[in-house]
């Protein structure tokens, strides 16, 4: 058996404790630390520096050995694994796992007795003699000795068996229902258990608000950097980036601290920054001085191949993807018509009926082309009365339609630079979680256009971009001198561009309740959230996509 088709020990655990969780790992190639995975770390410090020698020959020799980090495999098993601690006494091989936690009273889990039990396969099979294994339970301070029975040895070679089978399939098994396992799991955030298992008990998109527990957190922890004065460079000291202006240093941060690093214009990026942010797989996006998304670099992209795979199946088939791109321009056309409810003056009835209308519309629409149409229908109603939600002395941010490239006046300018924001947010979410941005289902596949990530912002469009530059007007935050007017183009002046920045963040880190899933997380969580949900979509773990709606 290839070596890389060996099931590492490790996944028998996992298995055991949640097939799921082991199918994300191994097979989708998903990771993600959390408190309990670095505590564990810290626990195998000492044991994950190789030490001493296993000689087969000399066993009988050695009245006590013990010998750290032994890598072994079983191809007659199918299996691989690092043990922890080899020892050896009176000619008897006994392998040791360590554990961070705390002992059962009622003794092992089952999950570390499974793979104890596997690691003792794997040297009786390479010739040792082995008739137990031990684990070591650091919380506790205790050894406790395993025996190899024929009840043991015949549930490890069964999980074996049903490991190999699951590695052939791309979709994984259901999460567990309401399981108290899934609050300090590492992958919750990824795995969406009590998401799924609400969406995978309808046949369609649930529209209904259902409380559900909020096993994800409600905001990210880390920041995005923007670097935004020409002339500037982005270097590296130690554990910080640091962005100078010839010698003097502007601003320092923690490299773990930050999401990404958007940089506008002609600023320079040293060697050693780059590399540490591929490392740290940090992307860096790249804009131009008026705020165009241009490029990004990335150090490797996630290993989920599989989740891949079934985009591009369905980005391929016509109908599959008519019905993502369905629901998804159906949650904008609401949007859009509940921003202008909440904050459009004396707006038309008829225009609001109007949209309700097509969105209904777009639910039915028979292909690609027809659901455009829609769209194209439902944002020139919405455009039309854009102005009925800026305040009323507000002229020097008058508006005649929706343009781009360039934009012709202030509240375009606005528009554009967040609408590119938001791309760039959503692209490198997708990145993160396996898919592709290049592959979209409604956005045509085009070269350096993100296509996937232009369809999934369709719905927060108005919700989070539309929304600030209103409140940006409205507020005065945003004011005419922030603006600059060259051969009919209009941009933002560079403390302009600041200030929008700001804006967009703020409003991505703003909190609001799920309309589906009814826990308060931030818009930057949702946009994971709602990219993830895709994915069960795309793997067919859900029957429909479902549209963010507020309302």
């Amino acid at each position: 058996m290839d070596d890389g088709n060996l099931i590492p020990v490790r996944m028998l655990n996992e298995y055991t404790y949640c097939p799921r969780l082991a199918h994300l790992e191994w097979v989708q190639g998903e990771w993600r630390e959390n408190l309990d995975t670095i505590e564990g770390t810290i626990a195998h410090r000492r044991v994950d520096q190789p030490g001493g020698q296993l000689d087969q020959e000399k066993l009988e020799l050695r009245e006590s050995l013990q010998v750290r980090s032994v890598s072994m495999s079983s191809a007659t098993l199918g299996i691989t694994g690092k043990m922890d601690v080899v020892e050896v006494a009176n000619g008897e091989v006994m392998p040791i796992e360590f554990k961070k936690s705390r002992c059962p009273e009622s003794g092992p889990y089952p999950a570390d007795k499974i793979q104890v039990a596997a690691q003792a396969l794997i040297l009786r099979d390479n010739g040792y003699p082995v008739q137990r294994g031990s684990i070591y339970y650091v919380g506790s301070k205790i050894r406790v000795e395993v025996a190899l029975t024929d009840d043991l040895v015949s549930s490890t070679l069964s999980t074996i068996e049903a490991m190999k089978n699951m590695g052939d399939t791309d979709t994984p098994p259901p999460p567990l229902q309401d399981s108290p396992k899934c609050p300090r799991c590492s992958l919750v955030t990824i795995c969406l258990p009590d998401e799924t298992n609400l969406l995978r008990s309808i046949p369609e998109a649930v529209e209904e608000v259902s409380s559900i527990r909020r096993l994800v957190p409600h905001a990210d922890d880390k920041n995005a950097l923007y670097l935004t004065e020409a002339g500037t460079t982005l270097g590296k000291s130690g554990e910080r980036l640091v962005v100078k202006e010839r010698q003097t240093v502007l601003h320092e941060v923690r490299i773990r601290e930050i999401d990404h690093v958007s940089i506008f214009g002609n600023i320079q990026v040293t060697t050693q920054a780059l590399q540490t942010l591929a490392e740290h797989n940090i992307p860096i996006t790249y804009f131009s001085s008026g705020g165009w998304f241009h490029a990004f670099t990335l150090g490797t992209m996630n290993k989920n191949v599989v989740l891949r795979q079934a985009q591009y199946r369905t980005a391929q088939d016509p109908g599959e993807s008519l019905k993502a791109a369905r629901e998804i321009i159906h949650g904008k056309i609401l949007n859009c018509r509940t921003l202008l409810r909440r904050n459009g003056r004396a707006v038309p009835p008829e225009i609001l009926r109007d949209l309700k209308a097509l969105a209904t519309k777009a639910k039915d629409a028979r292909d690609l082309t027809s659901l455009l149409g829609i769209e194209g229908a439902a944002a020139h109603a919405y455009f039309s009365q854009f102005p009925a939600m800026l305040r009323s002395d507000a002229v020097d941010f008058e508006w005649v339609s929706r343009n781009r490239r360039p934009p012709k006046d202030p509240v375009n300018a606005l528009l554009s630079l967040g609408y590119a924001l938001l791309t760039k947010q959503m692209t490198v979410t997708l990145f993160a979680i396996g898919l592709d941005p290049f592959m979209g289902l409604m956005h045509q596949p085009k070269y350096g256009k993100p296509a996937l990530a232009l369809d999934l912002i369709e719905e927060f469009r108005p919700l989070i971009v539309d929304s600030t530059v209103i409140t940006a007007i409205n507020t005065h935050e945003i004011e005419p001198k922030h603006f600059v007017t060259r051969g009919g183009s209009t941009a933002l002046t560079s403390i302009g561009r600041k200030i929008f920045i700001g804006a967009i963040e703020r409003r991505l880190s703003s909190e609001i309740t799920h309309p589906l899933f009814g826990y308060r997380v931030s818009y930057r969580r949702i946009l994971e959230i709602q990219a993830r949900l895709l994915g069960r979509r795309l793997l067919e773990e859900i029957s429909a996509y479902p549209s963010f709606t507020t309302r």
